[in-house]
This record gives structure tokens, C-alpha cells and sequence, in this order.
């Protein structure tokens, strides 16, 4: 079989199932269709290497067999190799989402290829999945924490696993997994790492910022509703810093502006960090973000991450 295709909601499932394909091959390349041209993939494809008869090429974000609608060439090249694919090269497309299996594309591959669609993973399957992991590194845990881990999750399982590397980290020896450690240790849910990602946004914390947006993009929260929350934010701080300097107290401002006391007296700190043309850059960069999300079909979460660095 020459080319795969694989999808589904979770990352790393769709990486056990990458594996499991090219666990005997030596020659396995990478490429990211949001920072490679589909056209220099399927070239790389054409040639025979020197050093093996086969190769494998695994092209990550194959965004083109999703909903998103794709340049008629992009689809023509596409379909072109397809057609006539090298015989001494494997190609893997993996999609982080479900295929749109109208698509000529899709429907090619569903009849003369592999189309594996990763199913969402149960309840039960994850408390099996958390066991195994554990174990193989040594570690015991009740279930009581298993629940905990899951529900506080979201039942999501790439999040999951990365609560368990860091559960492992704190304890970094074998041993069995307290649940109060548990309970302080697991991120709580999705509305407080928002919270926490626009606060970190807002402090110019890149580091922290990323990391919160990977594992937000991991609980499927869409980048187009973190624009929305840092374009509010921005013109929260944009208005107070503009009444305060106009010699408005805290009070007033507050009022006309619907706050809380304790949210108009962090705002006006935060507004300290920034320059009328700071802010406006910002507020005016952010509606540009959200304007390419909803014209153009690269990754949302590369846009947002884009902005962040061209910002800060």
C-alpha cells in the first residue's frame, strides 16, 4: 500500500497509529502541510533514494481532506500523483479531525488506498490507556484519580497523557499516585486556562502562552474564540487607560464601563504595560487574525501563534 490516510480527534492516537505503520522502516521523512507546499512534498515523493529501496514520508496537518475549502490546484497536483504514485515511496497524510469524505481526494483513497478514521476513545478505554501508561513506568493509581484525571480533562486523551507525564515528573520515582497530588496537580478545565492564557498573553509571557495554547487546542477549544477574549481584553484596557488619564477615578470608570472593582483595578495595572499605539496595534492585529480564519483555510491555531510572535 502506497498511501494512508489517517484521522481523528486526537493527535497522539493518530501518532500510536503512525507508528505501528513505521515501526520496521529506517527511512521515515516528516513535513507539516502548514509550513511545506503540498508541491514540494509530492516532488520529494517522486525520487528513489540511494540509501534504501523504500521510503516513507508522513505529512502532518493534511488539512486539504478536511471541510476547509482548497486551492483547484493544490487538488489537481493531488489527484495527478494519485493517479500514478512512486512504488517506492509510502506516504501517511494524518488529519487531527474528521475528513470531509465528499471530496474527490477523500473518496480516491477510501477506494484504491488506506482510510483509517481513528474513533473517539471511551471511558472505559481511558481508564485502560491511564493504567498501561502508568505501569509501564512503574506507577500504581486508584481510581478515584483515574476519574478525576478524565473528567478534569474533558475525557480528552492527548491531554491526558500530558497530565500523566507531569504527574510523573513531580514524583519522578515509581510509586503510587496520590489523589490529593492528583487533585493539585491536574489542570481544572477549560475556563481557567483561557483565563490563564490571556493573563499570560497580557503580561507578554510567550512561553507560558504557548504552552497554554497548545493544550487548549487540545481540548478543541477554537483559536477564533481566544481572538474574541484578547480583542475584549485589549479594548477593556484601551477604554479604562483613556478614562483614567481623562482624571476619572476608579469608581466611575467601573460604573460606566459594568466591572467589578477588583476587574477595574487589574485592567488599569495591566494598562501601565502598554502604549496608546501598543494597544491599538494590537486591537487592529487581532481583527486582521480573526478576518484570516474565516477567509482562508491554513491552521487557526499557526495564525494565533503568528500573531503572538510578530507582537511580542
Amino acid at each position: 500500500m502506497q498511501i494512508y490516510l489517517i484521522s481523528g480527534e486526537s493527535i497522539r492516537l493518530i501518532d500510536e497509529e503512525v507508528n505501528k505503520l513505521i515501526s520496521k522502516e529506517k527511512n521515515v521523512e516528516y513535513f507539516d502541510l502548514n509550513t511545506v507546499e503540498l508541491e514540494d512534498i509530492l516532488t520529494e515523493a517522486q525520487y528513489i533514494s540511494m540509501f534504501s529501496d523504500k521510503r516513507v514520508i508522513v505529512v502532518k496537518n493534511s488539512f486539504i481532506f478536511g471541510s476547509n475549502k482548497v486551492s483547484d490546484k493544490k487538488m489537481e497536483i493531488l489527484l495527478k500523483y494519485l493517479e500514478n504514485p512512486n512504488e517506492d515511496t509510502v506516504i501517511i497524510f494524518t488529519y487531527n479531525d474528521k475528513c470531509d469524505t465528499r471530496k474527490k481526494i477523500t473518496k480516491i483513497i477510501k477506494e484504491k488506498y488506506k482510510y483509517i478514521e481513528i474513533p473517539k476513545i471511551s471511558y472505559n478505554d481511558l481508564i485502560i490507556k491511564i493504567r498501561e501508561l502508568l505501569k509501564k513506568d512503574g506507577y500504581t493509581i486508584d481510581n478515584d484519580s483515574i476519574n478525576y484525571i478524565i473528567n478534569n480533562c474533558l475525557s480528552n486523551y492527548d491531554l491526558i497523557y500530558n497530565e500523566l507525564v507531569k504527574l510523573e515528573t513531580y514524583y519522578n520515582n515509581p510509586c503510587k499516585i496520590n489523589f490529593l497530588d492528583v487533585k493539585n496537580i491536574i489542570s481544572n478545565n477549560i475556563d481557567d486556562n483561557n483565563f490563564k492564557f490571556i493573563e499570560a498573553v497580557i503580561n507578554k509571557d510567550l512561553k507560558k502562552a504557548f504552552k497554554l495554547l497548545d493544550e487548549l487546542v487540545l481540548l478543541r477549544v477554537e483559536p477564533i474564540s481566544l481572538i474574541s477574549l484578547l480583542s475584549r481584553e485589549y479594548r477593556l484596557i484601551h477604554c479604562i487607560k483613556t478614562l483614567y488619564d481623562d482624571k476619572r477615578d476608579l469608581v466611575s470608570i467601573s460604573k460606566e464601563l459594568k466591572l467589578q472593582a477588583w476587574q477595574t483595578d487589574k485592567l488599569l495595572k495591566n494598562s501601565f504595560r502598554y502604549t496608546y499605539d501598543e494597544l491599538e496595534n494590537n486591537i487592529i492585529c487581532l481583527n486582521e487574525c480573526d478576518s484570516q480564519m474565516k477567509k482562508v483555510y491554513f491552521d487557526k491555531a499557526t495564525i494565533l501563534k503568528t500573531y503572538l510572535l510578530k507582537m511580542y
